[in-house]
């Protein structure tokens, strides 16, 4: 290689030391800042200076500036956020870490390391883009400046000062195009110029003493152009928001529901919130409130009395729709707690609601604070037991069988969707509880169906207890539908039937494994040591239909679990191949000394200890943890899986995109970004299409660094 520039040898060994990391010196460490085309600057690596010894008189001599040490502790540069560490060439390396002065904010400056003063502050960044049309910020959730247009008034409207802008008035949130022109305050509240027009008047149910009876029940759309906001409710999270009102008069005990939508004028649904009160627009006088996309309030026996109906929506939003029914007063259900559980030990038929249910338990698929109904049955001899429970409207709810009332009894299984049938195999005599839950948002009426039947034996496949054989090498049709949802996989959600095959390796192979579901509906197959245990996976994968490699599995006993909501049968093959070799890698430090990685994939084995510090991670509070890079160039399209295991660290998995012309590599923010998939390990799996893309494994935090295997499988969807 021809050298750009004469560089002398010392010189010329100084930066080939800043290069490789070692920075020996504070000195030389702030000279440390090398761009892309060093490299090519520098021309070829020096042989790396051997010092046998301090007083070994055949030993290289130390490189210029240098301090001789024998320990780490010789190398103390007093600064606290400096690596000191004595190398083995004898001489010390102070490395500035700056990771060790970060406290994870950027809002207010990023801290440096100084080599001399130590950790030292910056400024906070400055969000100024110098337009007067938006109003500038650090959001530090998003990590970024943010331009917000200018509405100081948040109504909803830009200045009308600013291009785009319709709000005559940007300090007064009553003013603006959607503000209705009120009369005779000669004040242009619609912003079309003309103050107190002709079609000026009072906005219809913005106000208590102009409530809208809706006491016959119904459907009502309100406009909401020109209302205030002048009835706070206390579920509503939105800070600027209209409202209108409702009154309903009842003369005896009656179940109320209430659905109230908030509609944009292109009929787009806003955030809507409804609250039913004693007194009109005093809050302190609310029964209930609720708000969603549609906001769902539902009362069981309402007394008679006379009541009102606050409906708000967002600035944006043009009307509501209120949908008001009633029906007659049903009693609350007794079996809200296990204590008081309902006893279906004869099987039967059981309709039940949500309505005013509280949340006492946790199922172990369901979220918190769901609402639960408690059924209980005992079992004389063992049985099979067929249990469904449905919605009368299409919302997730949940159904667990426990062997006990105690939260934390032994739960045979959890399964949650908007249709769920549930068989149970052999199970032993004993006493057993049901515990339904409802949706969050939305106090649904559902049925419950229990059958206890002669027990039987699980189908081969259905379950953990009598897997199905795989055959490598030949094509397996598996039955699927009817197959109970009872093995978990950290890549599919409840409620998929799943069929379970076993097999074991007698030596490490890579797998070829392709699954298709019939009239090509989407699958997941999962390879688990133990069987029904998620975090025993070594891989997981969803598509329509899967195809992929897995590379290098060692010896051992494993299952191989098929999911599908949809499919009633599935096509599988998977076959041997030789196991992927490892590749050891080193001195990977940057985008520009990338790893390459072949078309056809592979298996990668690393350290990132000792490695620089270069690319900021995508953490909740992003920092500059020890980094190693690999590149990867498609000439056509392919579906990408790259992993990461990582053996005593915190790691993730960035992917960057090939640079413009003129940019940095792996310069900006990373494109791709995980650190907590399957197993808990970074993964990516992405259909790209052809080009260069760089991998970067990095740290969850500053300090997260060590051995690493890098798995990436190639194929062609």
């Amino acid at each position: 290689m021809t050298l750009v520039q004469p560089v002398k040898s010392a010189a010329r060994l100084r930066l080939w030391a800043c290069v490789l990391g070692l920075c020996y010196t504070a000195a030389v460490a702030v000279g440390c800042e090398l761009g892309p085309t060093d490299a090519i600057t520098l021309g070829p690596l020096p042989k790396r200076p051997v010092h046998v010894g301090v007083d070994d008189d055949a030993g290289f001599p130390l490189p210029e500036g240098a301090r001789p040490c024998k320990t780490d502790r010789d190398c103390d540069d007093g600064i606290d956020c400096s690596v000191d560490e004595c190398l083995e060439a004898t001489y010390c390396s102070n490395r500035l870490d700056s990771t060790q002065c970060s406290d994870g904010l950027l809002c207010n400056g990023v801290e440096t390391c100084h080599p001399t003063e130590g950790c030292i502050e910056a400024p906070p960044p400055t969000c100024d883009d110098k337009d007067p049309c938006t109003i500038d910020r650090c959001d530090e959730d998003a990590k970024a400046c943010i331009h917000d247009m200018r509405d100081f008034d948040h109504d909803g409207e830009a200045d009308y000062h600013c291009p785009g802008g319709t709000d005559c008035d940007d300090f007064d949130p009553m003013r603006g195009s959607l503000a209705r022109e009120l009369c005779g305050d000669m004040i242009d509240n619609d912003c079309d110029d003309v103050p107190d027009e002709a079609e000026c008047g009072a906005v219809p149910h913005d106000k208590c003493d102009d409530a809208l009876d809706v006491s016959a029940g119904g459907v009502f759309n309100v406009s909401m152009i020109g209302a205030t906001g002048e009835y706070p409710l206390s579920c509503s999270e939105a800070m600027t928001m209209r409202d209108v009102v409702f009154k309903l008069s009842l003369d005896r005990p009656r179940d109320v529901k209430l659905i109230a939508s908030g509609l944009q004028s292109d009929g787009t649904e806003e955030l809507a919130v409804v609250g039913l009160q004693t007194t009109c627009g005093d809050q302190s006088s609310e029964l209930q409130c609720a708000q969603s996309y549609p906001s769902d309030l539902r009362v069981r026996a309402l007394p008679p009395g006379e009541y009102f109906v606050v409906v708000a929506s967002s600035v944006s939003a043009s009307s509501v729709l209120l949908k008001v029914t009633f029906s007659d007063a049903t009693e609350p259900p007794p079996n809200t707690t296990c204590a008081n559980a309902i006893s279906v030990s004869a099987g039967g038929h059981f309709d039940a609601d949500f309505v005013d249910v509280p949340d006492s338990t946790d199922t172990g698929c369901g979220t918190a604070g769901l609402p639960d109904l408690y059924y209980k049955l005992t079992l004389t001899q063992e049985s099979d037991l067929e249990v469904s429970a449905i919605g009368t409207e299409s919302r997730v709810i949940t159904l667990a069988l426990r062997r006990g009332c105690s939260a934390d009894s032994e739960e045979v299984r959890c399964q949650s969707d908007q249709r769920i049938v549930a068989y149970y195999h052999q199970l032993p005599p004993g006493d057993y509880v049901l515990v339904v839950e409802g949706p969050s948002s939305y106090e649904i009426a559902f049925g419950l169906d229990v059958a206890i039947l002669p027990p039987t034996p699980p189908p081969v496949g259905d379950s953990c207890v009598a897997p199905e054989a795989l055959k490598f090498g030949e094509m397996q049709s598996l039955e699927i539908a009817g197959m109970q949802d009872d093995t978990q996989t950290r890549c599919q959600g409840q409620g998929a039937s799943d069929v379970v095959l076993g097999f074991t390796l007698d030596q490490p192979q890579d797998l070829d494994v392709q699954v298709r579901g019939d009239d090509d509906m989407p699958v997941t197959v999962a390879i688990q040591t133990e069987c029904g245990n998620e975090l025993s996976e070594r891989v997981c994968r969803s598509g329509t239909p899967v195809q992929s490699v897995v590379h290098a599995l060692p010896a051992g006993q494993y299952f191989l679990v098929v999911d599908s909501y949809n499919a009633t049968q599935v096509e599988l093959m998977v076959e041997k191949r030789p196991p992927t070799p490892v590749t050891a890698v080193m001195s990977n430090d940057t985008c520009y000394n990338a790893v390459p990685i072949p078309e056809t994939g592979g298996l990668f084995s690393g350290d990132t200890r000792g490695m620089q510090p270069d690319y900021v991670n995508c953490a909740p509070a992003p920092t500059l943890a020890s980094d190693v890079a690999f590149s990867l160039t498609l000439t056509s399209g392919k579906r990408v899986v790259a992993r990461v295991e990582t053996k005593s660290f915190d790691g993730m998995l960035m992917r960057f995109k090939a640079p413009e012309s003129g940019e940095m590599l792996c310069a900006g923010e990373a494109v791709s970004c995980n650190d907590d998939s399957e197993n808990h390990v970074p993964l990516l799996d992405e259909q790209l299409p052809p080009g260069t893309y760089y991998y970067v494994i990095t740290g969850y935090s500053a300090n997260e660094a060590g051995e690493y295997t890098f798995d990436v499988s190639i194929s062609e969807s």
